[in-house]
């Protein structure tokens, strides 16, 4: 069953979609069914059964149906993505603006936006915002937990009647009821104390807000979205976030990949970028080099998005009128950085092992060595039987399960398979496994 797993992990990884039969399995345990759609089959039918045949046929049919349907949404998902200021060609980022569609009217349910600094958790919320019905002409107010002091966060968030504590000279809203019929979005909502996450529990639960002062709650009609660079989870378990309020934001959740996971994005992104610190009455085109978007793909950029746009705009700057950006154009710790040695960490501090960890698959079930021949069908199969890109396939695996043995260390991973730093540091740009 190991050998099955593995199989159709590489087949989903590789784009295809996998469908899955075999003798007896209506009778398989839910454990193992869960397993093989944990590994990316798409359905799984029983062999033995008298329909099989036309049951199989009725979901080919509905899966091209489906794959058709995909396509043509894609296409309206470019044209408003482009519109609400998604920049991105790659699926994950389209992923992510296809769930923003499904989320967007759901008004009266919490959103949880999860991603590292920079990856655009404010622009998607704006983005459901935009597309909720109900909420888009009302006020889409942005607050930094972070920023709050303490002493007044209650005050600002919820409000207050005049006279309630020292200072209060007259009558405050808060935010919550400023943000009345739109949305109130919560950046950094891990760094918000546990008193008041226990007074945002009870806006979520019971619609109502108590100002400080005042005798009786007040009903409110807030969308709350929540974004946060931390761990939630594990904030949960060492009691520094209340597990109520988490499971209440987590109803509608989900995670912005970094910029390092999404390489295909950067060159729109810098178009974009281009385009938008130009003035739009000079009639002035500047294009990015090929070698340009390809020493932003492979540097490290902490700072995702946000970083990648002030490099863009510094580069610009620093240009040759006339000329397409080039390497010259990059500020110097780009040049630095892109000069290390092949066997140095990067300067996140994030070993080959973390940055490729995506491109490896989970096993769905307990670790075997897969049948040599199956594992080589599948490989050819997700490779559409050419030699080249089989090879190709199998020393990118090679080449991550050794990373993964070393623990990210480049020199130590070339040990292992017996080839110089500078070769595996080429074949981890070749497969794009870490920058």
């Amino acid at each position: 069953m190991a050998a099955v797993l593995d199989a159709v992990a590489i087949l989903k990884r590789n784009g295809h979609t996998v469908v899955c039969y075999w003798e007896g399995a209506s009778k398989w345990t839910l454990g193992a069914q869960c397993r093989l759609l944990l590994a990316g089959a798409a359905l799984l039918l029983d062999g033995t059964d008298a329909a099989f045949g036309a049951d199989l046929r009725l979901r080919l049919h509905q899966l091209l149906d489906a794959e058709a349907e995909r396509r043509r949404e894609d296409r309206r998902l470019d044209e408003q993505m482009v519109g609400l200021g998604v920049v991105g060609r790659g699926p994950s980022i389209t992923n992510v603006f296809r769930w923003v569609l499904r989320a967007c009217p759901l008004s009266d349910l919490p959103v949880l936006i999860v991603g590292e600094t920079g990856t655009g958790k404010e622009l998607v919320a704006r983005a459901i915002h935009r597309l909720d019905p109900r909420r888009r002409d009302r006020p889409f107010l942005p607050v930094n937990c972070a920023a709050i002091s303490s002493g007044v966060a209650e005050s600002e968030l919820f409000g207050h009647r005049r006279g309630a504590f020292t200072g209060a000279g007259h009558d405050r809203t808060g935010l919550v009821r400023a943000a009345g019929g739109g949305v109130l979005f919560l950046d950094e909502i891990g760094d918000l104390d546990l008193n008041l996450q226990g007074k945002l529990l009870r806006v979520l639960q019971e619609r109502r807000v108590l100002p400080l002062g005042e005798d009786r709650e007040i009903p409110v009609d807030v969308r709350v979205m929540a974004a946060t660079n931390r761990d939630l989870e594990d904030m949960v378990r060492k009691n520094a976030f209340r597990t109520d309020l988490f499971h209440r934001l987590n109803v509608l959740s989900v995670r912005i990949p970094p910029l390092r996971e999404r390489p295909e994005d950067v060159e729109p992104l810098v178009e974009h970028f281009i385009a938008g610190c130009l003035d739009e009455g000079s009639g002035e085109r500047v294009a990015a080099s090929a070698e340009f978007v390809q020493a932003l793909r492979r540097v490290d950029l902490p700072g995702n998005v946000r970083e990648l746009e002030n490099v863009v705009h510094r580069a610009v700057v620093a240009r040759k009128r006339g000329e397409p950006l080039g390497l010259g154009d990059l500020p110097r710790e780009v040049w630095s950085q892109l000069a290390k040695g092949p066997g140095e960490q990067d300067r996140s501090g994030a070993s080959a092992s973390e940055v490729s960890a995506s491109r490896v698959p989970e096993r769905a079930g307990p670790a075997a060595a897969p049948s040599p021949a199956l594992y080589a069908v599948a490989v050819l199969e997700a490779s559409s039987w050419r030699l080249g890109p089989a090879l190709d396939l199998c020393e990118q695996e090679i080449v991550v399960a050794a990373l993964g043995a070393s623990s990210g260390n480049r020199s130590r991973a070339a040990r292992l398979l017996g080839i110089s730093p500078r070769s595996i540091f080429n074949k981890m740009r070749k497969y794009h496994l870490a920058r």
